[in-house]
Parts: structure tokens; sequence; C-alpha cells
């Protein structure tokens, strides 16, 4: 079973990175290493220092095992996707307001209906859109990820150098994490409103 995935997506209402460009600057800053032969990429030199881990003494397995396991610490890029995609776990949190922080009901079922998110918090009024909604560290909604394999949640958390070059000129990034018993759960958005 996979330990879990550290996982970044830019904001929704940012066009997503192009591939090339954002691979040569993950590659310049140490934290993407070199292609693996099944797809992904090898951890770069400097990926200890871009990621700080939580505890006194984390284990990661940095190299791909000699049976050939995909149970060591990789990086995949997912996406870009024309509708926005939720990754997020079996409990499926909701989001919360930017403004008020309080859950949003239905949330979910306003999704797929297809009758578009509400357009205003139903606590305080605060107008939103898909790309307002606050997912907290658990979950997760983009038009493109970069996952981190075999991170357990919350072991890991991304430094403030490695965020400012994923931004670029944009922008910040979010990050969250996935556990082992959720990996695999990307949903598609039904309804697009960015």
């Amino acid at each position: 079973m996979s330990q879990g995935k550290l996982i970044f997506t830019p904001p929704l209402n940012e066009p997503p990175p192009t591939l090339g460009p954002l691979i040569e600057r993950l590659t310049d800053l140490g934290f993407l290493g070199t292609a693996l032969e099944r797809g992904g990429y090898r951890v770069g030199e400097r990926f200890m220092q871009l990621v700080s881990f939580m505890g006194c003494s984390p284990f990661l397995q940095l190299e791909p095992p000699q049976e050939g396991s995909q149970r060591f610490c990789q990086i995949h890029f997912n996406g870009p996707f024309d509708r926005p995609q939720i990754i997020q776990g079996k409990q499926r949190r909701p989001p919360r307001c930017p403004r008020c922080r309080r859950p949003l009901p239905d949330w979910q079922t306003q999704l797929t209906s297809g009758s578009g998110l509400a357009r205003s918090c139903p606590y305080c009024d605060t107008p939103l859109t898909l790309a307002d909604l606050s997912w907290g560290t658990r979950a997760g909604m983009g038009r493109f990820f970069i996952e981190v394999w075999e991170i357990y949640p919350g072991d890991a958390v991304p430094v403030e150098a490695l965020m400012a070059r994923l931004r670029g000129d944009g922008a910040a990034w979010h990050y969250f994490w996935q556990g082992p018993e959720e990996t695999g759960s990307i949903q598609p958005i039904l309804n697009d409103q960015g």
C-alpha cells in the first residue's frame, strides 16, 4: 500500500503551466531529477532541502527498488485537464468559505448536479466561484497537479523557495496531502465556472 502523496496545484483562475518550462525550473532548482523509464521523475539533489520533513528521522526510499516496485519517492505530473478536478480523501471534508471559514453545505451535490456552485456563502454572503473555495491541506482542486509519491500525509511541508519557484510570476500554488487509503480518488467537476 502506498504511503500517500504530497500534491501541488496552481490556482484555478490561472492557466495551467506549460510543462516544458516548469520541468526546467524545477530541475534547475534541484527539486526534480532524471526521468524514469516507467514515467515520472526521480527526486532532485536538493529535494530534501526543498521539502521540510516533520519528526526526528524520516525514511524515504529515493531510488527505485531492485524488485521493480513503484514504492519509492518519485514525482509525477497529472494534467492539464480541460475542467477542474478534485483530489480529496474518503472523508470528503467540504471546502470552506475563504472569508468566514465555515464549511459549505451541499457543495458536492451542487457541482455534480450541473446546477453549479452557489453564488454566495450561505453564512456570510461572500460571492464564491470554484477558484475561491478553501480546501485546506486534505484536498485540492485544479486543472494540473504535481504529485510526490510515498509521502505520508502531514510529514512533509514545502519550503518557501519551492513555493516561490512554482508561483513564478503568478499567484501562489496550493499544496495538500492525500493519504494511503485515498490514493487514486480524482474526480472531475462537471460544471466549470472557474
